[in-house]
């Protein structure tokens, strides 16, 4: 913050009655732990890839589960894979 913002802060709080400016700061020090927790989380939701990334894909007769955001592929068990094929 510049010098002369500062003053200006400076000048408004020294106006506050003494209850106000303890009030304040006890809010202050309830909230600021509060959004900066809420930030990170709201980072780590944004790095994490959306459902909408996630799309089936069929290659030679095998599912996958490709995500088309990052790159990612999962290999989708069908429900015949133990069983035999009737010829």
């Amino acid at each position: 913050m510049s010098d002369s913002g500062g003053k200006l802060i400076s000048a408004i709080v020294s106006i506050l009655p003494k209850e106000a400016r303890e009030y304040i700061g006890v809010w202050i020090m309830i909230f600021t732990p509060m959004m900066v927790i809420y930030g990170l989380y709201a980072l780590q939701k944004l790095s994490e890839p959306s459902e909408e990334c996630w799309k089936l894909q069929e290659v030679r007769e095998v599912v996958y589960k490709v995500n088309a955001c990052t790159g990612e592929t999962i290999e989708m068990k069908s429900e015949n894979d133990g069983a035999e094929k009737d010829t």
